[in-house]
């Protein structure tokens, strides 16, 4: 069976920096993914943004809560409302 390191000497060593690189491997895949995607410097999320926020709201409805979520090939954004008048009201 052929070693893998065969000219290393400390193997533990060398295991831990393979495994160092390829820890930080993934963060610099996933910021260099972002900058160089549509969605760089969440531009695709602030149309997202606009476009909801010309949807008219129902009048007496409370905004509850806002998420925003941006990634390389997403782009999210969501409100929650809450009404205190009765369905029929909705109608």
């Amino acid at each position: 069976m052929r070693r893998v390191f065969p000219q290393v000497r400390n193997r533990k060593a060398a295991k831990a920096l393979i495994g160092l690189v390829a820890v930080a491997l993934i963060p610099a895949w996933i910021y260099v993914e972002k900058r160089l995607s549509p969605n760089a410097n969440d531009t695709k999320l602030r149309e997202v943004e606009e476009l909801a926020n010309s949807i008219p709201t129902w009048p007496h409805s409370v905004e509850l809560d806002v998420h925003r979520d941006s990634k390389a090939g997403l782009a999210g954004f969501s409100k929650s409302y809450k009404f205190d008048g009765g369905f029929d009201d909705v109608g």
